[in-house]
């Protein structure tokens, strides 16, 4: 397929490869030559840019969806590995020793697995958003705090003290309560350092324009 401009009204047309040379005439009622092969224009500048900003949102989305997938098999393994040793604690005697134990640590090893390729989908989720925005200081500021948000779930989910009775909750990290309270500790550190990363670069940004 030929592509060419007009000469009059510079509207871009097309032709068959074979009517090269040949009389043409345009929308417009201009007559000329149709002109020899050129190669087939690429998309103007202003498209590419949309066309590439909505593929790395389709990563954005695809990247969230893993890590919620991620997290959910994460926590599920854990949870299953700490009731097997709950089980194995109260009936010593019923199961045979390494395969219990094999089995508490097949399935702690794969939670940790998906743990980490939670965060690693997390991590590819805020830099594809940053893009998007043209890393833009503010989506910087937000992605970066927000990742550092999701890194500190698992300190603060099994090590900080809770307000009640929190030195026996210091003492038994990885139990069940505070297993399971993972994932929501995930999203809300996530958010809050989404917003305190992008606190400081609005303030910065302020305090520069003051």
């Amino acid at each position: 397929m030929l592509w060419f401009n007009c000469p009059i009204c510079n509207k871009q047309l097309k032709a068959p490869k074979e009517t090269a040379g040949r009389a043409g005439r345009c929308p417009c009622g201009a007559v000329f030559a149709i002109p020899g092969p050129l190669e087939e224009p690429s998309l103007p500048r202003p498209q590419r840019k949309q066309k590439r900003r909505i593929g790395t949102l389709v990563v954005a989305s695809v990247a969230i969806i893993a890590t919620l997938v991620f997290w959910g098999l994460g926590i599920e393994t854990l949870l299953t590995a700490i009731d097997l040793r709950i089980r194995e604690e109260k009936q010593p005697g019923f199961f045979f020793p390494y395969d219990i134990q094999h089995e508490i640590a097949r399935n702690r090893n794969a939670g940790v697995v998906c743990l980490v390729l939670a965060h690693c989908s997390w991590a590819i989720a805020m830099l594809a958003v940053a893009r998007a925005a043209r890393w833009s200081s503010l989506a910087v500021g937000v992605a970066i705090g927000s990742l550092i948000g999701g890194l500190l779930t698992i300190p603060v989910s099994q090590y900080s003290p809770l307000p009640i009775n929190w030195v026996v909750s210091l003492a038994e990290p990885w139990s069940r309560v505070r297993t399971g309270s993972i994932g929501t500790h995930f999203f809300i550190l996530s958010i809050l350092g989404a917003l305190f990363g992008g606190g400081l670069v609005y303030l910065s940004r302020q305090t520069r324009s003051a």
